[in-house]
């Protein structure tokens, strides 16, 4: 590389830079050129002259003249698209005013209408000789008709349709204690006496999801495949020995349908029907009449599956818990007055777990506003533990007056008195006088 503090020439143009680094072999030919120019000398219109350069171009300028050039085109788009806008306007307006100009008829004319009214003068002048027998055999098809009308039955005359109705239960599942909802799967059997037989099913405790499937269609025997969402009354007063009936309420759109039960199309869904955590006990159908307050009797079909919570699932799972509790507590009447400190412990904290337990219970529940047979059974428990804990306070008050004689009888006072009240008071509870 070689430093050259001379001039650049290009372009008709000469520039000095000083202190600029160039390459050796451009070096040689930028020699050689400026060798040439000096014996040549300049061209008549070289830009060396400083009167014939052209004026500098000012810091920014380019900046400047792109910015206008921008700001024209965006004008330029403006003005296009105003324009554009306008002539979809006036082309909109004129549309709709075409569309909303009536179509113009021959009678609107006045000289039109004067001809239309000569020519009906005329016509009602110079009737047809035809005509009359034309009106007499119009009076003769009317009065046919009159007569025809008569012998027609009268729609208000209602006539009992008969069906033979049959439900077979499938599946149930999602029973819900809350709510008291269900779904169920089931298959309803139709048999008619006459011609036709199109029931129009619907469901008054349910609704049916989807369109039912035709699974027969026989002119007098229908049967169809049903997947409904039902409701049920709830009664858990009994839990955990609660039992309850899933019922399927079946009616008719038609209000002169009349049902009639095929227990035959019914079996027992025990066989079949299985419900976690429930047992079904069995169906039964039945036959019931809602009388309207217009005089319309709309027939029901009802069949219910009965289903019952497992009993030694039952017990297991509500009673040997706190049954359990109460050995312990029956253990603890085994303590000699003596000992009257470590009873009054063991009893007041017996007496928290078997709250902490009816509290687990109970949340598996609904909010209720009654009291069901567990929460009764607890209660019992509730007083069984206060009467326990009242005679062991009894006896370490004796004890501490060193009354040995009067902590002896409420020792044995205590054995009678808890075993008998707990056996009255399950007696109440179990025996359902309570």
């Amino acid at each position: 590389m070689a430093r050259w503090g001379g001039v650049i020439v290009g372009h008709g143009r000469t520039l000095t830079r000083p202190n600029i680094v160039i390459p050796k072999s451009i070096s040689k030919r930028l020699a050689y050129a400026l060798l040439l120019k000096s014996l040549l000398g300049s061209p008549p219109n070289t830009f060396d002259n400083p009167e014939n350069r052209p004026a500098p171009i000012p810091k920014g300028a380019t900046h400047h003249r792109r910015c206008r050039s921008r700001k024209r085109r965006e004008k330029t788009m403006r003005r296009l698209l105003s324009i554009a806008a306008t002539v979809l306007a006036v082309v909109s307006i004129a549309t709709s005013a075409l569309a909303e100009t009536p179509k113009a008829d021959d009678d609107s004319h006045p000289a039109a209408a004067a001809a239309d009214g000569k020519e009906k003068g005329k016509d009602k002048d110079h009737k047809d000789p035809k005509e009359p027998a034309k009106d007499d055999k119009k009076d003769g098809a009317k009065e046919h008709k009159e007569a025809k009308d008569d012998d027609d039955p009268d729609p208000n005359d209602h006539h009992p349709i008969k069906y033979e109705v049959g439900i077979n239960v499938q599946k149930i599942h999602k029973f819900e204690l809350g709510p008291g909802t269900f779904e169920a799967e089931f298959l309803v059997t139709y048999h008619c006496a006459t011609a036709p037989c199109k029931p129009h099913m619907t469901l008054f405790n349910g609704e049916i999801k989807g369109k039912p499937d035709s699974v027969v269609d026989e002119p007098l025997h229908k049967v169809y495949r049903v997947k409904a969402e039902l409701a049920t009354d709830i009664d858990i007063s009994e839990f955990p020995f609660d039992q309850h009936e899933l019922e399927i309420d079946l009616g008719d759109h038609d209000e002169d349908a009349v049902f009639v039960a095929n227990a035959k199309d019914a079996p027992n869904p025990a066989d079949d029907v299985k419900i976690p955590g429930w047992n079904v006990i069995g169906g039964e159908a039945k036959i019931t009449i809602e009388k309207l307050d217009d005089g319309i009797n709309v027939s029901h079909y009802n069949y219910s599956v009965d289903v019952k919570r497992p009993s030694v699932a039952a017990v297991a799972k509500n009673f040997l818990p706190a049954l359990t509790m109460v050995l312990v507590l029956f253990v603890s009447l085994f303590m000699k007055p003596k000992m009257a400190p470590a009873r009054l412990t063991a009893g007041t904290g017996s007496f928290v777990a078997v709250i902490m337990f009816h509290n687990t219970a109970s949340a598996q529940l609904p909010p209720l506003s009654f009291f069901t047979r567990l929460d009764k059974f607890m209660f019992t428990l509730y007083l069984l533990w206060l009467v326990h804990i009242a005679f062991s306070v009894a006896i370490l008050r004796a004890d501490e007056q060193k009354n040995d004689e009067l902590g002896a009888k409420l020792y044995k006072v205590a054995w009678i008195v808890c075993p008998i009240l707990v056996a009255v008071e399950w007696a109440l509870v179990f025996g359902k006088v309570v």
